[in-house]
């Protein structure tokens, strides 16, 4: 079992602990928490990276992605060329498109 930082109880399987404790520091260093030199963040960005690549898909993975957002958008960057924006509601992602368009649009004229 793996605590996060709100009151949600997460149940892992027990070799997932190294996971969840890398997941765990990045996102508080993602959050702001503490500050981290670049070599650190990536060195520890990497570390979950091997572990998440060792872990099985289906329901447990999903509910750590979903737990942890930074490790959600990791795996999501490690497997963009097979899935896409998998992780991120379709919504959302259209609406970023839309204002990156936008975006660009104004900067032209």
């Amino acid at each position: 079992m793996a605590d996060t930082s709100s009151s949600q109880v997460l149940r892992l399987p027990i070799e997932w602990q190294p996971l969840v404790v890398t997941a765990a520091l990045l996102q508080r260093f993602e959050a702001g928490g503490q500050p981290m030199a670049p070599q650190q963040y990536r060195a520890l960005a990497q570390q979950a990276r091997t572990l998440l690549d060792a872990a099985a898909p289906g329901p447990a993975l999903d509910t750590l992605l979903h737990a942890f957002p930074v490790l959600s958008d990791l795996y999501e960057n490690s497997h963009y060329e097979h899935a896409g924006l998998c992780r991120h509601p379709l919504d959302a992602a259209l609406a970023a498109e839309q204002a990156a368009r936008q975006a660009l649009q104004r900067a032209a004229a």
